[in-house]
């Protein structure tokens, strides 16, 4: 299923990129398995993608992403990052302490 996107993060020494998608779901995860195309890497955090989207188990996936406008959207990784107020959760504890852990299904049976 065709999907669009912006890049919130990315790492071109992996090859692996995070996109927002435009349904405000779950988020796709690219990983690009495949040989860096001869002009680079060229997904940066910001970028407005197209890509193929699809269910793995329990993630999206995306394809085949394609760059539609570099750089649309440049400030919104560190948008995201301070929007909690700089690193720290709305009730002012650090983000790391913010965090739901998640637990097991069968772990967290057995907690009740």
């Amino acid at each position: 299923m065709p999907m669009m996107g912006v890049v919130i993060w990315s790492d071109p020494t992996e090859r692996k990129a995070v996109f927002w998608c435009e349904d405000h779901g779950d988020l796709a995860f690219y990983h690009c398995d495949g040989k860096t195309p001869a002009g680079g890497w060229g997904i940066e955090a910001g970028d407005i993608v197209r890509f193929e989207v699809s269910r793995n188990r329990h993630l999206r996936q995306a394809k085949a992403p394609e760059v539609m406008r570099q750089r649309a959207c440049h400030d919104l990784p560190d948008r995201l990052r301070n929007i909690s107020g700089h690193g720290a959760a709305a009730n002012g504890a650090p983000v790391s302490e913010a965090v739901v852990p998640i637990i097991p299904r069968e772990a967290a049976r057995a907690r009740l």
